[in-house]
């Protein structure tokens, strides 16, 4: 994920046409950080845990910290803008005040910020996105983030009476709700800004991904709503075949669909569990156990997807490097060859005796710079 910048300064212009793209640009990053930010703060707003009045999933930070990672900090003043709008319209929408909806918002916005801070502070941008390195550094200012953010949310929440739980539960909810919602959704997020600014596009890769992800989607939902009629066996195996499934992705398609993986099976989770359908939506179990649960579940989805990526990517590039290697030595293996029959045409300039022998010889060279 790192070093995912897409802002393209190239196209700001000259002088006086350079401020007024700029804006444009700024203003087109806030309305669409706003309309993104707005839609998964509804998904979220789905379902909501009570007594804490936390919601479950929170994929809007996600949005949010994958939009800053992959446009850069440059961006950040349009980011941080169109997510303080985006929390407005969500806590306005859904009845709140405007006081509590102004708090939320500043939390909301400063979570972002703090992520990316993080992140390109102690990420090495000559890596690639997908380096072992990156990916625990990306864990860690997440963590740290929601640390912070979270004793402030529930605090406010705690503070307005929207929670009728203690403190500390309040907390720790809406930082492992937060914290779900940021792993599962950011790496998905860079991925999608950076397809979007590649100018070639492979429509046959791009059905196959969207194939697999609908695949992998229905054996999730199976998982989750067979795993009702079996025991701890059978729920463990139902998942360990997924593994296969998930490695194919991987292996065969772009990070794009790969890092969907677990955006798809947490929409999956929190849409039966809304549902009180399947596994996870089983009203005779507790519900904070069944959220434990999913929620363990998606952790380790996240660290298998990001872990397979990064293997796969370093090993991709390791292969394009050695091309480019071998490709570099055959070029200059033909220039070196090219310069010696040079030499040797040169050395029998002029020279009648030997003509027959110096252009077999050069005939040699060049048919084996050919062969090269």
């Amino acid at each position: 994920m790192n070093g995912l910048r897409v802002r393209d300064e190239s196209a700001i212009g000259l002088a006086g046409s350079s401020e007024v793209h700029t804006l444009s640009h700024s203003v087109t990053v806030a309305l669409i950080t706003c309309v993104v930010y707005s839609f998964a703060a509804w998904v979220g707003l789905q379902l909501i845990e009570q007594p804490s009045g936390v919601a479950v999933f929170w994929p809007a930070a996600g949005a949010s910290a994958g939009l800053l990672i992959a446009l850069g900090m440059p961006e950040r003043k349009p980011v941080v803008i169109g997510v303080f709008a985006g929390t407005m319209i969500a806590n306005l929408a859904g009845g709140n005040p405007l006081g509590a909806a102004l708090i939320f918002a500043l939390a909301n916005s400063c979570e972002p910020l703090l992520i990316a801070s993080l992140y390109f502070a102690y990420s090495n941008e000559r890596d690639s996105g997908y380096s072992f390195k990156s990916i625990i550094v990306f864990f860690l200012a997440v963590a740290a983030s929601v640390f912070v953010v979270s004793q402030f949310g529930a605090a406010s929440l705690v503070f307005f009476k929207y929670s009728e739980a203690p403190f500390l539960d309040t907390w720790l909810l809406w930082a492992r709700s937060d914290g779900i919602g940021i792993l599962t959704t950011a790496p998905f997020v860079v991925e999608v800004v950076l397809a979007v600014s590649r100018r070639h596009r492979e429509k046959r890769a791009y059905v196959e991904g969207l194939a697999l992800l609908c695949a992998f989607a229905t054996a999730v939902l199976w998982s989750v709503t067979h795993a009702v009629s079996g025991g701890t066996w059978n729920r463990a195996l139902e998942d360990a075949l997924l593994f296969p499934l998930v490695v194919w992705i991987a292996v065969r398609t772009s990070p794009l669909f790969a890092t969907a993986l677990p955006l798809v099976m947490s929409l999956v989770i929190v849409f039966t569990m809304g549902r009180h359908y399947g596994l996870y939506g089983m009203e005779n179990l507790p519900f904070s156990d069944r959220l434990a649960t999913a929620q363990l579940k998606l952790l380790t989805a996240v660290v298998c997807v990001l872990v397979l990526v990064s293997m796969i990517t370093e090993k991709r590039q390791a292969a394009e490097r050695q091309v480019r290697l071998i490709n570099e030595l055959d070029h200059r293996v033909k220039n070196s060859l090219a310069l010696v029959a040079a030499m040797v045409d040169r050395s029998w300039d002029g020279e009648t005796h030997d003509k027959a022998a110096a252009g077999n010889l050069k005939s040699r060279i060049q048919s084996l710079a050919r062969t090269h």
